[in-house]
């Protein structure tokens, strides 16, 4: 993923692992910057970084922003990138392809885009996706 910002900006590969309410987000930086670890739960979010510094919050979001500078809408992202509109939260400008599948909307802020599916096991999913905020 490449990630801008008003400050800079930079890529990072990132691994996503759900269950449930559970998740687990690992952010590897390339050229050995270091890896974030975060474990979130109903509970909370615990983040394991480089030189194995933890902290805590009650957001995701919060770590990433205040360990990174990113601001980025994990209870989004985890809908977006398969194709879909989070649930019970308004969105605008949706705009679908000929096979009904998301190109294009607004929500939370976002501007979320998908630029091109892939298909796997017979499911069409986002290979390619622009966030923007």
């Amino acid at each position: 993923m490449g990630v801008k910002n008003e400050k800079d900006s930079g890529t990072a590969t990132l691994l996503w692992e759900q269950s449930y309410a559970d998740y687990e987000l690992r952010v590897i930086a390339p050229l050995g910057q270091g890896t974030y670890i975060l474990k979130g739960t109903r509970d909370g979010v615990v983040m394991h970084g480089p030189k194995n510094k933890i902290t805590t919050a009650n957001t995701a979001e919060q770590l990433l922003y205040e360990a990174l500078g990113w601001k980025i809408h994990i209870n989004g992202l985890k809908y977006w990138i398969r194709g879909v509109p989070e649930p019970y939260m308004t969105y605008s400008e949706l705009l679908l392809d000929e096979k009904g599948r998301l190109t294009n909307m607004k929500q939370s802020g976002f501007n979320v885009s998908v630029l091109r599916y892939t298909e796997q096991n017979g499911i069409s999913l986002p290979e390619k996706l622009s966030i923007k905020r």
